[in-house]
């Protein structure tokens, strides 16, 4: 028999409070917690055993404000169903608020967040449930082990033991950790906690996982497996949001990214399109030796920049072809020797960093 803590009035806040609009009733004061708000086996969720059709989102004049403070600032922006959506912006740009905003968690103080169709602040609890949502924190309970702490969210979540019972080995095993399905969470690695939150997230089986940095603190071969995890995910055809401040992890992960910055949507689009907006032009990387680069450049075409840096130049170009043609017959003729070369498109950092520059003047102004 599975048995679950005893949690006071503050154990029940601290736990439940990233998921009180989520799983029914809803905070009615953000800074005021009642404890009937936590009555998790009221909820029901209507169809456990089919999913009409994968979500969209639709974000129209979103603001948010906390006191005078303005958070977001007329956000608009379309998720469609089976986007692995990123949301990319500097620390305090609002990310994590847009993204509670998206669950319900927060109401707009203006606009519209809808999902299918439904404003849904005005539809019933049971679309909200429509989302799973992992936190940068760990929402788990840590004297539970594994498997217990996701039938306690399947508990949260309305759903029926034979429901959970019939899904938990599938959702262990997607987050692998169906060989630590006894081991309390306490024991978990920082990997494998960061699985165990996206477990609980999907246990109800949501056509909409939410991310709030989901590779935060975690060394390069644990991201690694965190990126092949939502690919994954995603591949399954869950709609992903996310928001990351590793812009090169966004750029390889995301079918779109959109670009926030001073509470606003600055760009939406792919990586591709978004270099695109930013330059047409390639990088060409090249170093060689001895590196008499004056003599290489000279009389190049079609070239739009040069940048010299202490032991290599970056050539700026819209056709790298037929300048790496020229290039080669030159370095061939000067005998130099070839240490790398290659072609690059610009970083999703370059680009963000210039669509950065160009627009929080104007909206400033």
């Amino acid at each position: 028999m599975l048995k679950y803590p005893k949690l006071s009035k503050k154990g029940w806040k601290d736990f439940l409070e990233p998921y009180s609009k989520l799983l029914g009733g809803g905070l009615r004061k953000e800074k005021q917690v009642e404890e009937k708000t936590f009555r998790p086996a009221q909820v029901s969720l209507p169809t456990q055993n089919t999913r009409v059709s994968k979500g969209a989102i639709r974000v129209e004049g979103l603001v948010k404000k906390f006191g005078k403070n303005l958070v977001l600032n007329g956000v608009d922006m379309d998720i469609s169903p089976g986007d692995l959506f990123g949301i990319i912006g500097v620390n305090g740009s609002g990310k994590t608020t847009l993204l509670k905003t998206l669950i319900g968690f927060y109401r707009p103080t203006k606009g519209i967040v809808s999902f299918r169709g439904h404003n849904i602040k005005d539809v019933s609890d049971e679309i909200k449930m429509s989302f799973g949502f992992a936190s940068q924190e760990n929402s788990f309970y840590g004297k539970l082990n594994v498997e217990e702490n996701i039938k306690y969210f399947g508990g949260l979540y309305g759903l029926t033991n034979e429901f959970v019972d019939a899904h938990i080995e599938n959702v262990l095993r997607l987050v692998d950790l169906y060989d630590a399905r006894k081991t309390l969470a306490n024991n978990l690695s920082n990997g494998m906690k960061r699985r165990l939150d996206i477990a609980c997230a999907l246990i109800h089986d949501p056509p909409v996982l939410i991310l709030d940095e989901p590779t935060q603190d975690l060394d390069p071969a644990l991201r690694k497996g965190m990126l092949k995890l939502i690919k994954k995910i995603n591949g399954n055809g869950t709609t992903v949001v996310l928001t990351s401040h590793l812009l090169w992890e966004v750029e390889a992960l995301c079918s779109k990214v959109a670009v926030l910055a001073e509470g606003r949507i600055l760009k939406v689009g792919s990586p591709n399109r978004l270099r695109e907006s930013y330059t047409k032009n390639h990088e060409i990387h090249l170093e060689t030796h001895p590196g008499k680069y004056d003599k290489l450049i000279k009389g190049l075409r079609n070239i739009k920049k040069v940048v010299k840096e202490e032991h290599k130049v970056l050539l700026y170009t819209p056709n790298p072809e037929k300048v790496l043609k020229q290039l080669l017959v030159k370095i061939h003729k000067n005998k130099e020797k070839i240490i790398d070369i290659s072609v690059r498109k610009p970083s999703l950092s370059e680009v963000f960093s210039e669509i950065l520059r160009k627009n929080v003047k104007k909206i400033k102004s």
